[in-house]
């Protein structure tokens, strides 16, 4: 008994929210899909502590870049520390084709 519970508990704390899925689904927003994936990838060396000319940090920023050299970027050699994930990839294309909303 105490196996099966202890099985159960195992089995519901391995369960996670999944965000990328609901801003995959989903017209992605700026805030809550898109910002996110720039600050975990792309803010340590596009930011104004990081020290390079071209910032990444805000939404004036980032929908300032050239939409086709940002995803040419981020599909081929960015961030240095590794290539996006195919879903995170996936949520900025759709963000910019779905006109690249403050949102």
């Amino acid at each position: 008994m105490r196996i099966s519970i202890l099985l159960i508990l195992i089995l519901i704390s391995s369960c996670t929210y999944n965000e990328i899925t609901f801003c995959e689904i989903n017209s992605p927003s700026f805030n809550e899909c898109v910002k996110p994936i720039f600050d975990d990838n792309c803010v340590s060396c596009h930011s104004v502590i990081g020290g390079n000319l071209l910032h990444l940090t805000t939404f004036e920023e980032i929908s300032s870049f050239d939409s086709s050299v940002l995803l040419d970027r981020i599909n081929t050699d960015m961030p240095p520390t590794g290539i996006m994930s195919a879903a995170e990839i996936s949520i900025i294309e759709k963000w910019i084709n779905d006109g690249a909303q403050n949102n």
